[in-house]
């Protein structure tokens, strides 16, 4: 769609998913649409996820860190899988405590795109990681 008639139709749109202009010349603030952020709310009485993951850094040179929240004790298991659905290692399988729980991810992994799992009972969750040697 031409929005100013100068013949160029692959112009951004003048507004952002929630309706507001864009600020020419600067890039799309995501805001809630930020994939991978974690959920973040002032409400005490709000849903938070039973099983939370997050990958820090995320892509990474070096060192990379899993970081489990749970909200109950459970059994846990955190496992790397390649692109092709194979499990390349297990971070941790056994009882974990309610709370956070930091797993390291080895620096010998080559360079690639990685899937780490987290399951429990209630369900699992699953963030890429992207590898850069």
């Amino acid at each position: 769609m031409d929005l100013d008639g100068d013949g160029n139709s692959l112009e951004p749109l003048p507004t952002d998913l929630d309706g507001n202009l864009r600020v020419w010349g600067a890039a799309p603030d995501l805001g809630a649409y930020e994939f991978g952020a974690p959920p973040v709310t002032s409400e005490p009485d709000a849903v938070r996820p039973a099983l939370a993951l997050l990958l820090m850094p995320n892509p990474t040179r070096e060192d990379a860190m899993a970081l489990l929240r749970l909200a109950a004790p459970t059994d846990a298991r955190v496992s790397v899988f390649d692109t092709r659905g194979r499990q390349v290692l297990v971070l941790h399988e056994g009882p974990l405590s309610a709370g956070e729980h930091r797993f390291p991810i080895p620096r010998e992994l080559p360079s690639g795109v990685y899937l780490i799992r987290a399951s429990d009972a209630g369900g699992a969750r699953t963030v890429p990681l992207t590898v850069v040697r």
